[in-house]
């Protein structure tokens, strides 16, 4: 910071300078200062800033540079910021804004002469390079920690190797001492034939003993390898979580970069539009995928079961996914057989069958083609997807339906995913008593999955029937979101479906609109500044004016034991970080 100070205020000509920058918890502390008589904290100027106070504040706080110009001599500001014996005419502060648009701090000038114009956009590129070397820089300091971290996780897994190698050695030298035991209690047998039943038990036990200790160091041997398969595995999915993470944020920074620069209503605008809801959504299923599989694990996803027509399921499927086999230039031929109703839940089943398309198109080359089947053979339904793209060999077809499992991988990983797909299917057919099962004549010769599920008789006529769609009603919805983009950004996606909005940014912020607004729902995020969204929900239920207000929670943290804390404290719903939309709308209809 000293640096860049000096060279700036040299290339600019002008009398002082500052460059201050956010602390964690808000405000914002001097670091460099040149030409401000006193020192930091001194008369030349203040050492600590709220956001928003003075220029520098007001840099960070609108993420643009604020400029004043011809001060009077008895200014507020002349009074704290003097130059020599002069104070200053003009002054000038240019926010550092981080990548994610995020103000690290500002950069301050201030002369006695006017600042022209080009020495403002100078000051502006010299904060927004100053910036980028700062981001290096932490970005340099997370890295070493997370290399520190991984360099202890190393040692610690060296460290239990050899304690497993050294059990191992003194377990088949006591195994070596059993054995000579017996070679000469076999030898006293010979001499001593009228004692050979007692010696003959000895020698039993022994030989038991021997094969007992065997078994314990195959154990040890399986247990070691175990680790590092383990370790293997965790490296393998760190880098492939790294990669499909990595590829949609590209896509999404390349489109913002588009949108920034294009008329808003433009072809181009559109899909870049397009992109960036794409690629939303993969991130949004890649976590889901992860959550599924930790939740069925942890045997806590629970299925909301009814009776299903699979068919109608496979024909929704089918062409929910349609645009993705046209888009990869892949042919999709779909045959549905008569009825075939299970009892099953439709959300998951739903689930099962996009992943085995998404599957097979993942798999299959332009020009291919992709055939979905569904009949009712003995009591079971069978659905098959067939496809003629790569195909795979005996070892990967033993490997399939595990998690993090990825066929063919190459550097490139032109077919994407977690390898999560299928072993999501194997587990969520399971549960509702199925079966999967896969088959292939080799590599590129297509692949076959089968699915088999008990069925069930059709539906009665007295079964309810789904309630008709009722008008959406206008909601008024108070928004708690420390994240400015974020609650700004919900905040004008639910005024556009005709919702009255008010944001806060703070717990205390929302709870003091709430009981002067009086809203209908509250949206609020868990992890607040100054404190807990379960602490705001609370609130709300013991205050008799806001308890009946509807209350949503959002949270990155979306595993069982957070829907629990968040039902717990209050809270009528749970949505996990990014909100889907459209299940908010819904729930913004039934609310109350």
């Amino acid at each position: 910071c000293e640096a860049a100070l000096e060279a700036l205020l040299a290339h600019l000509g002008v009398e002082a300078g500052a460059i201050y920058l956010a602390e964690e918890g808000g405000g914002l502390r001097r670091r460099a200062a040149l030409g401000l008589p006193g020192g930091p904290g001194g008369p030349g100027g203040e050492d600590a800033l709220r956001e928003g106070e003075g220029i520098p504040g007001r840099a960070v706080q609108t993420r643009r540079t604020v400029t004043a110009q011809d001060l009077p001599a008895d200014s507020a500001f002349t009074v704290h910021l003097g130059v020599g014996r002069l104070p200053p005419r003009a002054v000038a502060a240019a926010p550092l804004l981080l990548q994610d648009g995020r103000a690290a701090g500002a950069l301050l000038a201030a002369s006695v002469k006017p600042i022209p114009g080009e020495a403002l956009q100078f000051l502006e590129h010299a904060a927004a390079q100053l910036a980028a070397s700062l981001q290096n820089a932490f970005g340099h300091a997370r890295s070493q920690e997370m290399a520190a971290e991984l360099k202890e996780q190393n040692e610690r897994l060296q460290a239990q190797q050899e304690e497993v190698q050294s059990q191992a050695e003194e377990i088949q030298a006591q195994n070596e001492e059993l054995q000579s035991q017996t070679e000469e209690i076999q030898a006293q047998n010979e001499e001593l034939q009228s004692q050979n039943e007692e010696l003959q038990v000895q020698g039993e036990e022994l030989h038991s003993q021997g094969l007992e200790l065997r078994r314990i160091v195959e154990r040890l041997s399986a247990g070691e390898e175990a680790l590092r398969e383990a370790d293997r595995n965790k490296n393998d999915f760190l880098a492939v979580l790294s990669h499909e993470l990595r590829n949609p944020l590209a896509a999404i920074r390349n489109s913002l970069y588009i949108l920034e620069r294009i008329e808003p209503d433009s072809g181009r605008a559109k899909r870049a539009q397009a992109v960036i809801d794409r690629q939303v959504e993969q991130l949004a299923r890649l976590v889901e995928d992860v959550l599924d599989l930790t939740r069925i694990s942890r045997g806590k996803m629970n299925l909301l079961t009814t009776a299903v027509d699979l068919g109608a399921v496979v024909r929704q499927a089918a062409e929910d996914h349609g645009a993705e086999f046209s888009s990869r230039g892949i042919q999709l031929a779909v045959q549905v057989a008569g009825d075939a109703f299970v009892d099953g839940d439709p959300a998951r089943l739903a689930q099962v069958t996009g992943n085995l398309l998404l599957n097979a198109a993942k798999f299959t080359p332009l020009g291919g083609r992709v055939a979905v089947s569904l009949r009712v053979d003995g009591g079971k339904a069978r659905l098959r997807v067939q496809d003629t793209g790569a195909g795979m060999d005996e070892e990967t077809l033993g490997r399939l339906f595990q998690p993090f499992m990825q066929a063919n991988m190459t550097l490139a990983r032109t077919n994407g995913g977690l390898g999560l797909g299928l072993a999501l299917v194997k587990r969520l057919v399971e549960m509702h008593g199925g079966s999967v099962s896969a088959r292939s004549d080799g590599p590129g010769k297509g692949a076959e999955l089968t699915v088999d599920l008990p069925v069930r008789s059709p539906p009665s006529s007295s079964e309810p029937r789904p309630a008709e769609p009722r008008a959406r009603p206008r909601r008024r919805v108070l928004v708690v979101e420390d994240n400015v983009d974020a609650a700004e950004s919900l905040a004008e996606a639910l005024a556009l479906g005709g919702h009255e909005v008010v944001v806060a940014f703070r717990g205390v912020e929302g709870i003091e609109k709430a009981r002067a607004w009086r809203p209908d729902v509250l949206v609020c995020d868990i992890g607040l500044p100054d404190m807990e969204g379960h602490e705001v929900a609370r609130a709300f239920r013991r205050d008799p004016d806001l308890s009946a207000v509807y209350l949503v929670a959002l949270s990155g943290y979306a595993l069982p034991d957070d829907v629990k804390k968040a039902s717990e404290a209050g809270f009528h719903e749970h949505l996990a970080k990014p909100p889907n939309l459209a299940k908010l709308k819904d729930l913004l209809a039934e609310a109350g």
